[in-house]
């Protein structure tokens, strides 16, 4: 009679093989009474046992809550349908609200909460990981034939700093952006060093035999990798904010950029030696006008830089940290375009976006 009348107080009824009343470990006593929200019900470790049960806690159960893969989904499914999918099957719970998918495919450290992501180290670690020893490959030539000459040039410190501003930024967007796409390597970083090579390239233009060649093939660079960005597991997003956050924390900490108009070469120089000493004096006057400009020039594009570049890492990082609903439908096709008669699916694209593409046959 007493059970009765609780199941008549409560909204939420049992399920098969749980039941409030019947549960040992934990128990619903006061004050650690289950809640009336069945989707907030734990787990029953040890269920009451005898002849006089009711129907719904002798019921063979067929179906628990299922981890499909790689996208954090939960469905009541079989131990066999569990594993054809890959998934991770749950042989103690009955709700999927009792078991919590995402930390099972992150993995590494728990979530410190559920319901909001904190495992911002992910977004350095992810730098170092890669997809397999191609992937690694092209990654250790890139640095080889990038960075080498780079870091000689602006320091060790400078190219740490360069290199893991534009990962982590780029890594960062790509987490708001295609969150359901899993993502190793520093695609964003190898970005930045281009938007670097770009500016220093620019800036060098007078000792550079033919600089707009230069820079032309390194826009054909960034081309193909952002022409590459538009098949499954390539990321534009990275690519984007790698290349945005490279060029900015260029301007801010390269240490020779003065933004000054394009200085003369040697042999103008030599030539003005032979010039009157009165050409020559005001010669020199107007360079340091032009120093003093450029400096100025250089104060204004740092700070202006800093502010961006600092700007647009808080609201990514205000995006990421509270799960902010971008709404962008059309946000996916930078990232990833289906030709059906290329690749015969409908399929290719799947959550190469913001929303869970949820195709699987449940």
């Amino acid at each position: 009679m007493t059970s009765l009348l609780m199941h008549r107080s409560r909204t939420s009824g049992a399920v098969c093989g749980q039941d409030p009343d019947f549960c040992n470990n934990p128990p619903s006593v006061e004050p650690y009474e289950w809640p009336d929200d069945i989707t907030k019900w734990p787990r029953c470790f040890d269920s009451a046992a005898g002849e006089f049960l009711p129907r719904h806690m002798t019921c063979q159960l067929s179906g628990r809550p299922c981890c499909i893969q790689l996208q954090g989904l939960c469905r009541i499914a079989t131990k066999e349908y569990c594993n054809f999918v890959n998934g991770y099957w749950h042989e103690n719970a009955t709700l999927c609200s009792q078991v919590d998918c995402f930390s099972d495919v992150c993995g590494m450290i728990p979530f410190f909460r559920r319901d909001h992501p904190n495992q911002l180290y992910r977004l350095f670690i992810s730098l170092f990981v890669h997809a397999g020893l191609l992937h690694l490959a092209i990654t250790v030539l890139v640095q080889l034939w990038l960075m080498r000459d780079l870091e000689a040039l602006i320091g060790w410190k400078r190219m740490a700093l360069l290199y893991f501003v534009s990962g982590i930024g780029g890594n960062l967007a790509s987490a708001i952006f295609v969150p359901f796409n899993p993502e190793v390597g520093p695609s964003g970083s190898q970005l930045g060093i281009l938007a670097a090579l770009l500016v220093d390239v620019y800036h060098h233009r007078s000792f550079i035999a033919e600089p707009w060649k230069a820079i032309g093939w390194l826009l054909l660079v960034v081309f193909l990798l952002f022409l590459a960005g538009l098949i499954p597991w390539v990321d534009n997003w990275a690519h984007l904010f790698g290349f945005i956050f490279g060029l900015l924390i260029t301007i801010v900490t390269f240490p020779y950029l003065d933004f000054n108009p394009e200085e003369k070469t040697p042999a103008e120089k030599s030539n003005e030696n032979e010039e009157r000493e009165r050409e020559m004096e005001i010669e020199r006057e107007e360079a340091s006008r032009r120093i003093l400009k450029g400096l100025w020039r250089r104060r204004l594009a740092v700070t202006v830089s800093f502010v961006l570049m600092a700007s647009l890492l808080g609201i990514l990082g205000y995006f990421f940290i509270w799960n902010v609903d971008m709404n962008c439908p059309f946000c996916e096709y930078f990232n990833c375009i289906n030709i059906k008669r290329i690749t015969g699916s409908d399929h290719f694209c799947d959550n190469s976006g913001q929303e869970l593409t949820k195709w699987l046959p449940i």
